[in-house]
């Protein structure tokens, strides 16, 4: 690497060749032969609204801006995600989409619905937090693009509506979904007060082994249960997300959240990623039965462990096996993760047995002391 100067006050031009905007100082220019990409100074920083409380945090990103760019002008051949629409997807949140251009992969929308094939390009498919079921035609289409190599990104939460079509198009490779939602009956692996926020156990896989290694946990909200079935498949199966033995499964949400009679109680698979082998052609699919998992508050709960997942699994299905992805480094707090249980423990410690421990001894001291 060679830095060079320029003062924008002696070369006026000089910039105008590299982008149309304005170059106030501190801005950067990366470049490496005729590709280059103009960071702004204002660019290096993040500033989060949270409309619910109000609260304003601002974020140090010049590191990950500098380092993607530096990877966008050395390199070449970038992944591309299609994204599908038609059928109530959400948007991804803004930071997730930005996390997503700065690991240098593309996205663009497709709509099954109208399309003949799935692009030669795409790295990968992904369906995010679908509100309705896909067709019978999309299936197949679907499947005939995974049986060609293909790869699948799927994230679809509890809606309260059936999804035949994606549980039929699963069950090629022997998983389905129930349509109802997981809850954890052990509090230190949930988030405090909400026991349909899992914090799942994590499975050793190419996409969550740098989680483990790091010791994140992963947030996911409002997760329907993922099945084994019994159909014959030559794929692959590894369960990325498990919840404990003590979760419990509700397929009616009118009257309570709390474990009722009757409903399925014990470990429940959240996330799954399946490799399968045709015509020595490799297809991926990471399956995560939750789509809120990549808001920005939940992200954040986890330190951004949510978003690495993402990363990763696109990684994964690109082929892409050393990819560097650097957090914002934030000027305020962090946020602490606290499971319920661990909760309950340091509460009981703080409130009660330090509180009563000074109090013996200082009962002690004072009995002592009057003895005299």
């Amino acid at each position: 690497l060679k830095v060079v100067v320029k003062d924008p006050a002696v070369n006026p031009n000089f910039a105008s060749k590299y982008t149309s905007l304005k170059v106030s100082a501190n801005s950067v220019i990366v470049e490496c032969g005729e590709k280059s990409r103009f960071i702004a100074y204002a660019d290096m920083y993040n500033t989060n609204y949270d409309y619910q409380t109000g609260e304003q945090t601002q974020e140090f990103n010049a590191e990950s801006s500098i380092t993607s760019a530096i990877s966008y002008v050395s390199g070449d051949n970038f992944p591309k995600v299609y994204m599908t629409s038609g059928h109530g997807e959400a948007e991804l949140d803004t930071t997730m989409t930005e996390a997503i251009k700065k690991n240098n992969v593309e996205t663009e929308t497709i709509s099954l619905v109208t399309a003949d094939s799935i692009p030669e390009d795409a790295s990968c498919v992904m369906i995010y937090q679908p509100q309705n079921d896909i067709s019978e035609n999309e299936k197949t289409l679907l499947l005939n693009y995974l049986k060609n190599g293909g790869n699948l990104l799927l994230f679809n939460g509890y809606t309260g509506e059936d999804t035949p079509n994606i549980n039929a198009l699963m069950e090629n490779y022997g998983v389905t979904s129930e349509n109802a939602v997981v809850f954890e009956g052990d509090n230190s692996k949930a988030l405090t007060g909400y026991n349909y926020f899992l914090v799942p156990d994590i499975a050793e896989h190419d996409t969550t082994t740098p989680l483990i290694e790091s010791k994140y946990s992963v947030l996911i909200p409002l997760a329907r249960p993922i099945l084994h079935n019994d159909v014959a498949s030559s794929a692959t199966v590894t369960d990325l997300f498990t919840t404990s033995d003590s979760a419990y499964v509700k397929t009616n949400l009118d009257s309570t959240t709390e474990k009722e009679t009757g409903d399925k109680e014990g470990k429940s698979i959240v996330g799954v990623a399946i490799t399968d082998t045709n015509d020595n052609k490799e297809s991926h699919i990471i399956w995560v039965t939750s789509g809120q998992m990549f808001d920005n508050e939940i992200n954040q709960v986890v330190a951004g462990a949510n978003q690495d997942f993402l990363l990763n699994a696109i990684n994964w299905m690109s082929d892409r096996e050393e990819s560097i992805a650097i957090h914002p480094k934030t000027l305020s707090a962090e946020y602490l993760t606290v499971s319920s249980g661990a909760s309950t423990v340091w509460s009981i410690i703080f409130v009660f047995l330090i509180p009563v421990l000074v109090l013996a001894i200082g009962i002690y001291v004072w009995v002592r002391r009057k003895s005299r």
